[in-house]
């Protein structure tokens, strides 16, 4: 059984969509510190060892510290110790990713999520330091939440009229879902409630807001860090010996890493060759790949109300 699952693991690393790596990388941590507190913070000690541990991944509040563990500022991105945190957390990203995913593209989702995770985690540090809420605010932060907040303010941009069906509440646009996180948020600074971990939830929204609204007038943010994170990658491959394996696996990228549109529309050069020969598309599919053009080349928020109904339909189906 558990070599079945390690393998199903592996698979979705390897063929899965980069959200579900995501969420998947975040259980794997989340299980991982639980076991370290399991022996780390034994009966009779004051969990001191468990403390230095957790906290060398955490984002400090204190320059030094932050000058001293660097990394922090994205692998606290990826800590949960709470079962709730997590739960909430993945929940939240699954659900407003596929979004994201699916009307965008599968190479946005690290980008928006790592930018927000670092963006929540400067908010924190300034408001932490240079502020009159530096009391209320802890001294280290932890959890995906900014960077899911990125990603719900993204598609709350991108898809404002996108409907959720809420448990015992019914259909709900997706940007009022937005406005009463952001609304809980402002009140719990207000009430002095998690301060700290509430102004990296809003540097994540700001973010998330900046990175869609740009992306609509044609500036790709992803563009740089999609560069870099191949680079990497190749080098590690390398570094195992596997050679360089992206080419090859862009070739035959999974269906599940594919956008809605690239999953059920014939290829550019197949809808040419039919105009060619005189083969007449399928209206519905002729319509959506000149949708399609659009957004690649203005971006959503270009279409119009009836052309974002009528994708929204497609994607239903």
């Amino acid at each position: 059984m558990f070599q079945s699952i390690w393998q199903d693991i592996k698979n979705e690393f390897r063929y899965g969509t980069m959200l579900m790596q995501i969420i998947i990388a975040n259980c794997i941590v989340f299980i991982a510190i639980n076991i370290v507190k399991l022996f780390l913070t034994i009966p009779g000690t004051d969990g001191t060892y468990y403390s230095n541990f957790l906290h060398f991944f955490c984002m400090p509040a204190d320059l030094k510290t932050f000058l001293y563990h660097p990394w922090s500022i994205i692998t606290s991105g990826f800590l949960h110790e709470a079962f709730g945190h997590i739960f909430w957390n993945m929940l939240m990203l699954y659900w407003f990713g596929r979004v994201v995913g699916d009307l965008l593209g599968n190479r946005f989702i690290l980008p928006i999520y790592t930018y927000g995770v670092i963006v929540g985690n400067i908010v924190f540090f300034i408001f932490a330091n240079y502020t009159p809420y530096s009391p209320g605010i802890g001294i280290y932060a932890l959890g995906a939440s900014a960077g899911v907040m990125a990603m719900v303010a993204a598609a709350a941009i991108i898809a404002p009229d996108y409907i959720f069906n809420l448990l015992l509440i019914g259909p709900v646009k997706l940007k009022y879902i937005a406005l009463v996180l952001i609304v809980l948020d402002v009140i719990s600074i207000s009430n002095s409630y998690n301060a700290g971990g509430s102004f990296a939830h809003l540097g994540g929204v700001v973010l998330g807001i900046s990175f869609a609204t740009n992306l609509g007038r044609g500036r790709d943010w992803s563009l740089g860090f999609n560069a870099v994170a191949e680079s990497i990658t190749n080098f590690f491959r390398k570094l195992m010996g596997r050679g360089n394996g992206n080419n090859n696996r862009n070739r035959n990228i999974n269906n599940a890493q594919r956008t809605y549109a690239e999953r059920v529309m014939p290829t550019k050069n197949t809808a040419n060759s039919n105009k060619k020969t005189g083969t007449a598309p399928q209206t519905e599919q002729e319509r959506l790949d000149a949708i399609l053009d659009k957004i690649s080349q203005k971006g959503y928020n270009s279409l119009n109300a009836e052309e974002k109904d009528f994708l929204f339909k497609v994607s239903k189906k």
